[in-house]
This record gives C-alpha cells, sequence and structure tokens, in this order.
C-alpha cells in the first residue's frame, strides 16, 4: 500500500531552488590587480568602493583614484582625505590624469601651513614642480633652498617665483643664479663670478626678470 502523498509537497513538484554561492570579497592583491585594468568595468569599479575593507587600504585607495573609470566624486574625496606624502606620491605618478594630478598638487600647498619644517623640507625636494614653486616662496630658507635643488624645477617656475615676490631677499636672489644658472642669468651670473657677489643687488636681478610677466 502506497503512502498517502502529502497536500504540500505534490508529486510533480519541483525541488526548492538551489542559490548559487556567494563569491568570497576580494583580497587587497585581487583589488590592486584589477585597478591595474585601464578598461576595468564601472561595475567592478563600484564594487570595490562598496568594500568597506579595501577601502581602509592606502594601496588600493591611490590606485582607485587615479583609476580613469572612477567615479569623479569617489577620487576628489580620496585625494582630500590623503596624508601628505600620498599626496604628493599620488601628484607624481606616470598614470594620473593631469586635472587629479593639480587638484592634488593645490590640495597639498594648502596643507603648507599646518605641516612640521622637516615636511616641507622633504616636499621642497621631492614634490612636483608646482608644490615646489610654491615652496620657493617659504619664509623658512631651509625650504626655498631644498625647492631650488628639486630636479622637477624648472626656470619658468623660479622666474614665477620672483615676480610674485613683493620684497625679494638678496639671499634669495643670489641663491637662486647660483644655482641656476641659465640664458636668463647669464648676464648675472658672469657679473657675480668676477666680483664674487659684493657688488650684485637682488634689485640688478629681479628687474630684468620682471619684465617678462
Amino acid at each position: 500500500m502506497t503512502e498517502p502523498i502529502d497536500p504540500q509537497y505534490p508529486e510533480n513538484a519541483q525541488p526548492p531552488a538551489q542559490h548559487a554561492p556567494s563569491l568570497p570579497p576580494l583580497t587587497e592583491d585581487q583589488a590592486l590587480a584589477r585597478l591595474k585594468q585601464r578598461n576595468l568595468p564601472i561595475e567592478a569599479v563600484e564594487e570595490i568602493v562598496r568594500n568597506a575593507g579595501l577601502m581602509k587600504s592606502r594601496k588600493v585607495r591611490i590606485l582607485l583614484a587615479a583609476h580613469p573609470c572612477a567615479p569623479r566624486r569617489v577620487a576628489l574625496r580620496l585625494i582630500r582625505e590623503f596624508y601628505t606624502f600620498d599626496l604628493m606620491q599620488f601628484a607624481l605618478r606616470p598614470g594620473t590624469p593631469a586635472d587629479l594630478r593639480r587638484f592634488a598638487d593645490e590640495v597639498l600647498i594648502s596643507r603648507v601651513a599646518s605641516i612640521t619644517l622637516g615636511e616641507c623640507i622633504s616636499l621642497a625636494r621631492r614634490s612636483s614642480e608646482m608644490v615646489a614653486g610654491a615652496l620657493l616662496l617659504h619664509r623658512e630658507t631651509a625650504v626655498w633652498q631644498a625647492a631650488l635643488q628639486n630636479p622637477r624645477l624648472t626656470e619658468k617656475a623660479i622666474i614665477r617665483a620672483l615676480s610674485r615676490t613683493a620684497a625679494t631677499p638678496s639671499s634669495f636672489c643670489l641663491s637662486v643664479y647660483s644655482h641656476r644658472p641659465s640664458s636668463v642669468f647669464d648676464p648675472y651670473y658672469k657679473r657675480s663670478k668676477s666680483s664674487r657677489h659684493a657688488k650684485i643687488s637682488s634689485m640688478e636681478i629681479i628687474t630684468p626678470l620682471r619684465k617678462m610677466f
């Protein structure tokens, strides 16, 4: 004798659907590998943004902010939250979009007044041309002297700094053309060689430079 069929489970009923197992969350290494793909789908980028654990990673945040597919609001928020030297490294990354690089430099310059003298000196030596040019106007001699030694600093940035200074110290002017002789400074540099700076005034250097702007 057959057993009665349970009315809740008819004879032709399908077995309960089995849900697909959820994928394990991305690891930091997996996220970094994905963010190195320039054509990463926006869905993959947003998956990383929603992962609170991954967003604690310094490396992930830097790569995410620089990624061309990252939402701009996310990139700008991350840049504002970067530590001082993360900002510097972000602005110097080859793949960073130009507008975000400039934004990072502007944020960095705005923080100069709140960081230590040692940090200012380190930034002056290693930062981008824009930041090093801004640090030429720093009140501390050690900072603008370090900026003059920055290999990314151009003659144009130096001249711009000189032209924006209302009362340029003679020591700064003399250091400029001692460290960076060029076609702009040649007449004054040659003269200083013979006089050993004894008769060279700051105005002799600044006057012809300001005519360029």
